[in-house]
């Protein structure tokens, strides 16, 4: 799924299946081989969502640097290259959507694959310029553990509202990272499990957003309560009941 803006693009073949990360999870290999030129695909998948929805939209992309980690580039020939030529498709991306009120980009392969020193902060760098291609609140979402120290300090320099943590696979960690560097005004907690059917309810998400708060001494501006991971890893009954479960959590603590 974190592929997919690549898979369907005219300079990207798409080859075999190969592990997604460390987990048993699999997707085709996407394979740069010319220039990545906005294409407007997920503005167009946007527009049709437009049509059925009855509030703002949120949109949903691959950050650039998980983007670039997940491909394999035969076209541009440099790491660093690379990662401002998958930053620049994603803008070009981002400037072809409709009105949407917040944009998450996906970040797992900062945790799954931290980038090295002078990368963490090319990293930070593809991120802001993303996030600086709409008016959008937009949030760096990142999962499946918690980010190493200096890499987090850097991701602090983008220009993102919020940054998102993953309180179900390290929340010890994570809360270290916010008491020891401080993080945005804004934050996206990771508080159901994206890969466990087992549906928590309204009352322990809350209970972990409170926690989370505690912790971090902090009362903040907005608090985006999601899932850790995508959700399509479950059936489609236990991903609407995990949707439902953080809706209701939401009326909690709009009741408190």
């Amino acid at each position: 799924m974190l592929a997919h803006p690549l898979a369907v693009h005219d300079s990207v073949e798409t080859r075999g299946i190969v592990r997604y990360y460390d987990n048993n999870n699999f997707y085709r290999e996407p394979v740069v081989q010319g220039e990545l030129t906005p294409d407007g695909d997920v503005a167009a998948e946007l527009e049709a969502a437009s049509e059925l929805a009855d509030d703002g939209l949120q949109a949903v992309l691959p950050g650039p640097y998980s983007l670039s980690d997940l491909a394999t580039d035969e076209h541009y020939g440099d790491e660093a290259a690379f990662l401002d030529a998958v930053a620049g498709f994603l803008t070009g991306e981002v400037e072809q959507f409709p009105d949407v009120e917040t944009l998450f980009l996906l970040e797992p392969s900062l945790v799954e694959n931290a980038p090295a020193d002078g990368q963490d902060e090319r990293a930070s760098e593809a991120i802001d310029a993303v996030a600086s291609a709409t008016d959008a609140d937009v949030v760096a979402h990142t999962y499946w553990g918690a980010i190493e120290e200096k890499v987090y300090a850097h991701l602090m320099d983008a220009d993102v509202d919020a940054i998102g943590f993953d309180l179900v696979s390290d929340h010890d960690q994570n809360v270290y990272n916010v008491q020891e560097y401080g993080t945005k005004d804004d934050v996206a907690l990771g508080v159901v499990d994206g890969q466990n059917t087992l549906v928590e309810s309204p009352e322990t998400i809350r209970d972990r957003v409170d926690w989370f708060e505690q912790q971090t001494n902090t009362t903040y501006d907005t608090v985006y309560a999601t899932a850790n991971t995508e959700l399509f890893y479950l059936p489609v009954n236990k991903f609407e009941a995990k949707l439902e479960s953080l809706a209701n959590a939401t009326d909690l603590a709009v009741e408190a």
